[in-house]
């Protein structure tokens, strides 16, 4: 009888292993998300048409880490319900508690100069008496899916593109003369009346490039409520911290019909950038994301 038992469980042992096996491809197939990424806006890191993975339980476990890409619903659709809003994958570059800086597109966290991510893209004006063709593009990894990028331009009586690149992508194309020359571009040069988050008044001359400083709204963290603080956080208190009949008004912020002096946050943020710096659309555009937003970290498909 004994020996029959044991015949049994060598037997089936196959079954319970295999059965084990689905039950946790099962578990971790349900959440795994796959995207294609639509956009250029974390280029070079993923690139267009490419597929990342999201691990929707990564941060059930384990805490959010400066770097990190995220996939993330956008925040500023406020009348959808966060589920449905559109999903986003970018690079953490600020937790919540930070204070986030750009000087000359160099990254600050609290002060400190950030380690940056490899190959970053920055906007480029490049000179040349001539077009380029697509063999060109092709062959130096100059992107032509942005309609204002990459075409030939005239600005200040010269032929120029505008185009985005990394340092690997400048030294191979100044090495080959394709261009007469290669030169930095300034936002504001060409959109000096563009706007950046958070829309206030002390924040007028922020660009990409320049930026900040700016602290980022931590859970159980007290701010005072003086009028710089409510242009800086009132509409985030507004969108995300889920008080009922609150508003703001004449520098004011009321919550049930009671003026608050100062106000202690519900939720962590954290702040994204792209990796193609100059063209992502991303919290320099439109603000914090909250982790209510957040679906889970991202890796790419190799």
């Amino acid at each position: 009888m004994y020996k029959l038992k044991k015949k049994l469980f060598y037997c089936s042992l196959p079954y319970i292993i295999f059965l084990s096996f689905t039950s946790y491809a099962l578990k971790v197939i349900s959440h795994v998300k796959i995207f294609t990424i639509k956009y250029n806006s974390m280029s070079p890191s993923i690139s267009k048409g490419e597929k990342v993975i999201i691990d929707t339980n990564f941060y059930l476990h384990n805490t959010i880490q400066r770097n990190d890409v995220i996939a993330f619903y956008y925040p500023q659709q406020l009348d959808i319900k966060i589920n449905l809003k559109t999903p986003y994958i970018s690079r953490c570059i600020a937790i919540a508690g930070d204070t986030f800086s750009i000087k000359n597109k160099e990254v600050f966290i609290n002060h400190l100069k950030a380690a940056n991510p490899p190959a970053l893209k920055f906007r480029y004006k490049c000179f040349t008496s001539e077009q380029i063709s697509e063999n060109t593009k092709n062959k130096y990894t100059i992107e032509t899916d942005d309609i204002y990028l990459n075409k030939l331009v005239e600005y200040n009586n010269k032929k120029l593109y505008i185009i985005d690149l990394n340092p690997y992508n400048i030294h191979k194309l100044t090495k080959a003369q394709i261009f007469d020359s290669i030169q930095e571009f300034n936002p504001s040069e060409f959109n000096p009346s563009e706007i950046l988050f958070p829309f206030a008044h002390k924040t007028q001359d922020w660009n990409l490039n320049n930026y900040g400083s700016i602290w980022i709204p931590k859970k159980a963290n007290t701010i005072k409520l003086d009028p710089n603080m409510i242009e800086i956080y009132g509409q985030t208190i507004l969108n995300y911290e889920d008080n009922k009949g609150s508003s703001v008004k004449d520098n004011k912020l009321t919550i049930n019909g009671i003026v608050l002096h100062e106000y202690t946050f519900k939720k962590n943020y954290y702040f994204m950038m792209g990796d193609n710096r100059s063209n992502s659309a991303d919290s320099r555009y439109w603000g914090f994301v909250p982790e209510d937003h957040i679906i889970g970290k991202a890796r790419k498909i190799h």
